[in-house]
């Protein structure tokens, strides 16, 4: 049955005076642009901005529930093609079997709720965790829990203002815009860490006021070290009740983290030698040995990439004509000079590098 107008004018009114106010001292909240509201404009955050203003909600449109087979098909081919964490790919296997069950239980018209989301990624630096969480919001859309699966990405400087009494409405911005996908908080241990870190404790009970303000409306996802995200949400009994799917993410072994250089280099059209390789896993071994791998894992494999691709780049110079596409398209041991002084922390440039290890 189609809306009158004047009930399509009064669920615009909220919306119409955020405008106005916008538009009478020349700045939208933000810093954004704003555009005059008409029927046609629905965004998911200027509604909740309204709602929370006003204390109006326009009614929400009802959820499909129906899956985009083509879609979670892509989406989990590229899941199962990220190199190792085998439980985070069944962790989140377990979740689509759980939405699918649930849409099947919708169909035949039982008694469905909706599915908790929200989840807990530990583990440390490199291990894919970002990456998993923009996947995440793809899975979930193309089963109907979130419209758009779109994701925000946070750290604490984020979600927490320069004054007191300013975070909640920083934090607020930020999970408008997540509205419809997934917030992503990245060492969110570190608004709990210190006691006496009130903007923290803001940002966290706005956190939690929206995850049950607009239940099944987004997905947060917080990430960090294993050991500091149990403390984190453990230090909030909100926390703790409404994150109840932990998915940790293991280092990588030194053969996934070949397999993940070796990738990069295929996909960028380079050919690599057994005794690049060679050099690449006795450096994996030596910061394994050190207990520096584990602060970085596949990060430092971009790393490396990256040297490597600089190291190869004075070696041409030097030695051949760089315009030869089969020199061009080759890497070889030598390209791996200072990489792993690198790694560990030295500071060298690419000449440094290059003599490094002569």
């Amino acid at each position: 049955m189609p809306l009158s107008d004047s009930f399509k004018r009064k669920l615009l009114e909220p919306i119409d005076a955020l405008f106005e106010e916008a538009k009478g001292d020349g700045n939208a909240p933000g810093g954004r642009n704003i555009q005059a509201p008409t029927s046609e404009i629905w965004s998911s955050s200027t509604i909740a901005r309204a709602s929370r203003k006003f204390g109006k909600r326009p009614p929400r449109k009802r959820r499909k529930w129906t899956v985009d087979e083509e879609a979670l098909a892509d989406v989990l081919e590229e899941l199962n093609g990220l190199v190792g964490q085998r439980e985070v790919k069944n962790s989140l296997l377990r979740l689509v079997d759980l939405v699918r069950i649930s849409i099947e239980r919708k169909r035949l018209r039982m008694e469905t709720p909706i599915p908790s989301c929200h989840m807990v990624f530990s583990g440390n630096p490199g291990t894919g965790k970002t990456t998993v969480a923009r996947l995440v919001g793809r899975i979930l859309k193309s089963l109907g829990i979130l419209e758009k699966g779109h994701t925000v990405e946070v750290d604490k400087s984020g979600l927490v203002a320069e004054f007191l009494g300013q975070t909640p409405t920083k934090t607020n911005e930020v999970v408008d815009e997540a509205l419809d996908g997934v917030l992503f908080v990245d060492e969110a241990y570190s608004l709990s860490e210190e006691k006496d870190d009130l903007y923290g404790k803001e940002a966290v009970t706005t956190l939690l006021k929206r995850m049950e303000d607009d239940r099944g409306k987004f997905v947060a996802i917080v990430a960090g070290y294993r050991g500091k995200m149990e403390k984190f949400v453990g230090s909030n009994p909100g926390l703790s009740s409404r994150f109840s799917r932990y998915v940790d993410f293991e280092d990588y072994s030194i053969e996934e983290l070949q397999r993940i250089f070796s990738m990069m280099c295929e996909r960028s059209d380079f050919g690599i030698t057994p005794g690049l390789l060679f050099r690449a896993e006795k450096t994996w071994d030596t910061l394994r040995r050190e207990g520096v791998l584990s602060r970085g894992n596949a990060r430092f494999v971009r790393t490396a990439f990256e040297l490597v691709l600089e190291n190869q780049a004075v070696r041409l110079r030097r030695e051949v004509d760089p315009r030869e596409r089969e020199h061009l398209g080759s890497i070889d041991p030598r390209d791996w000079n200072g990489v792993e002084m690198v790694l560990k922390g030295g500071n060298l440039c690419v000449e440094e590098r290059w003599d490094a290890d002569k």
